[in-house]
């Protein structure tokens, strides 16, 4: 006799098969969702911005309501970061993702405001500014090396010796890269205060404060030798040095730079060669200024007039002003050849690099500055010698900081 299945029993069975199936598929949902990138799922609100952003870091509630200026080095060697609200540190970053490869939270983990590699090796120069404690750290790993308080930072290189300066005595020095030795150079050199300098073959150039007057010179660090100098009263040089003054090396002359004007010079005379302006009667008032390697070109931005102008160094004419008159400037900058102007005032333009005109102009969320370094040690950038920064530009990567976010990584749309 054939059995019969009871019609309980068969419902029974459909309905935990059903329920079986509900939860196999709740539990797939789950999973996806534990695999989904959390940094995606919360990115960066990008309203307004001409950037697609890659991943952000969010602040945490200690780090809200805290307008800190975080440090952040960015470049094909790697990507660092230190604030001083919350979660104290200093980090190296992927690139690709934001995730922290390593952080050094001990002691020596002190705010850093420069930052460069040499051969296999980090130097950090960290605060506090007037006894800084030199870093030297394995990148791959954040070992520290050896830490040294009011050690030589390695600035530049001239003939295989690396030289740099000691803060508290402002004076020149060779150094030991494997130990940090260091060896003070030309005692008849000692100065208040050194701005920069540059190296060009085996000369020194240096933008320098001595005996209460200010001068551009080259010297020989060997032999400590004068090449040329230019005082700050030789007229016939336009000797207008002062405070702000500084020198950029631009391959085939020397960029002698200050708020209000800027001079081509020749690297083995120091002689001037062009003035701008001419005379002081149409004087300017820089707060941005960029070099386009590419171009021979300067942009930079004038706050009498509130204009972006575009100067060719090598005809040494003005190519074109910007119909933007703006004199609450953040930053000028470019990224990928495309200019950029962000106004304090939350707005951002962007100007055409061949006529000056203005491409676009939004209006964008509150950013937040970051640290920059001291001139002395930002040798031969001119975006480190003006005004405050709140985008950091690596090729075509950009980085910057709101209100919601520590660091935002981007790139351009």
């Amino acid at each position: 006799m054939k059995k019969t299945i009871p019609f309980i029993y068969i419902l029974i069975s459909i309905l935990f098969h059903n329920c079986s199936e509900v939860t196999a598929l709740e539990e797939e949902q789950e999973l996806e969702l534990e695999e989904q990138d959390p940094e995606e799922q919360e990115l960066e609100d990008t309203t307004g911005l001409p950037f697609k952003v890659k991943w952000s870091i969010n602040r945490t509630e200690q780090q809200i309501q805290h307008a800190f200026r975080s440090f952040l080095h960015v470049s094909e060697n790697g990507l660092y970061y230190y604030n001083s609200v919350g979660e104290n540190g200093f980090l190296r970053l992927n690139k690709e993702s934001g995730e922290s490869l390593w952080a050094i939270t001990d002691e020596t983990s002190v705010p850093p405001y420069a930052l460069k590699k040499i051969g296999n090796y980090l130097w950090v120069l960290a605060f506090d500014i007037n006894n800084p404690t030199i870093l030297k750290i394995n990148p791959e790993n954040g070992t520290v090396l050896f830490s040294r308080k009011s050690g030589v930072y390695p600035s530049i290189q001239s003939n295989n010796t690396w030289y740099g300066l000691r803060k508290q005595t402002t004076q020149l020095y060779s150094m030991d890269l494997e130990t940090g030795n260091d060896i003070a150079v030309c005692d008849e050199f000692r100065v208040d205060n050194i701005r920069n300098f540059l190296v060009k073959e085996d000369k020194l150039v240096l933008m320098d404060v001595r005996r209460g007057s200010r001068s551009l010179l080259s010297i020989n660090p060997n032999t400590c030798g004068i090449f040329w100098e230019i005082q700050e009263g030789d007229e016939a040089n336009y000797g207008h040095l002062n405070y702000y003054s500084f020198a950029v090396d631009l391959g085939s002359k020397i960029l002698s730079a200050a708020k209000n004007y800027f001079i081509i010079r020749s690297p083995s005379t120091g002689e001037a060669e062009f003035k701008f302006p001419p005379d002081a009667s149409n004087n300017l008032d820089i707060t941005h200024m960029l070099h386009n390697k590419e171009d021979n070109v300067f942009f930079f931005h004038d706050n009498i007039t509130g204009k972006v102008f575009a100067f060719n160094w090598l005809t040494r004419t003005i190519l074109w002003e910007s119909e933007i008159q703006d004199r609450d400037v953040g930053q000028l900058f470019l990224v990928s050849n495309r200019l950029f102007l962000y106004s304090k005032n939350n707005n951002l333009y962007e100007l055409n690099t061949e006529n000056g005109n203005t491409i676009s102009e939004k209006e964008i969320k509150v950013l937040l500055p970051f640290e920059i370094a001291t001139v002395s040690y930002a040798v031969n950038r001119l975006e480190d010698s003006f005004g405050e920064e709140y985008f950091r530009i690596s090729g075509d990567e950009i980085y910057y900081t709101t209100e919601k976010s520590t660091v935002v990584s981007a790139r351009l749309e």
